[in-house]
């Protein structure tokens, strides 16, 4: 194709593509929004629909939940509680620890 036809080309579909961009920024936002609206109501339904849970459950489901994801993800996941606990252990320090394991601050 030579640059003269392409020029020509590209003159005839910049207002076809401004066109679709006014019209179609607005339907996509409004589409956002509804489908996120959306979301929300159908999570506070299952938060209702699950309302007398005692700790253990509504653990149980944030574990659930966090598998789903991780499993999304494609993220290695800790075989046992304890494994899981150690991933929210910090990295060892030379500080010396507090009675009752509190730690200074050190900035």
């Amino acid at each position: 194709m030579d640059p003269a036809s392409l020029a020509i080309m590209l003159h005839n579909l910049v207002p076809l593509l401004g066109m679709l961009a006014v019209c179609g920024v607005p339907i996509g936002i409004v589409w956002v929004v509804n489908s996120h609206n959306l979301r929300m109501r159908e999570l506070d339904l299952e938060e209702r629909a699950m309302l007398p849970r005692t700790a253990e459950t509504r653990l149980a489901a944030l574990e659930q939940r966090l598998r789903a994801i991780e499993g999304a993800l494609d993220v290695a996941q800790p075989s046992s509680l304890e494994q899981r606990a150690g991933l929210l252990e910090g990295p060892a320090s030379s500080a010396p620890a507090l009675p009752g394991g509190a730690r200074l601050k050190q900035r």
